[in-house]
């Protein structure tokens, strides 16, 4: 069993236990799909001609970054303390990554809507902040 969570629409965490299937499903669930049809939805209300297809491959496609640095937390000792500066090193060293994958979520999102200046901005981090949030809760809720 894996001890990584992508709980969230942007998260990857290490999860002190291991991580089952039904969990990586349920985490999947509440934040990949809501993220693309609140991507699509704040798309098409800044006056977007986006299809949803567009979109989905877009927040999917973007998501590949995730998996590397999912790939990178292998390597990390299963006994290893919070305060131990190899953790700290590996934190480090996904910060590119995670900024790769913003990247790689706004250009495939600019690609996928068509907006451009203000409103792109605007729906860019309006499809962050609301699709974090939602999937946050939805995850609280379901317990």
């Amino acid at each position: 069993m894996v001890r990584l969570r992508f709980d969230g629409a942007m998260d990857v965490h290490l999860s002190g236990d291991s991580v089952g299937f039904l969990t990586g499903v349920l985490d999947w669930t509440v934040s990949v799909p809501p993220m693309v049809l609140i991507a699509f939805g704040v798309a098409r209300l800044a006056k977007s001609e986006a299809r949803l297809l567009d979109v989905a491959l877009a927040v999917i496609g973007a998501r590949w970054v995730l998996m590397i640095v999912g790939l990178l937390t292998l390597g990390i000792p299963r006994d290893i303390s919070v305060t131990n500066p190899v953790l700290l090193v590996f934190a480090l060293a996904m910060l590119p990554l995670l900024g790769l994958y913003f990247v790689n979520l706004f250009r495939s999102y600019r690609t996928a809507t068509g907006l451009e200046g203000g409103r792109l901005w605007l729906a860019y981090l309006t499809t962050l902040i609301v699709s974090e949030a939602l999937s946050k809760l939805a995850l609280v809720l379901i317990g």
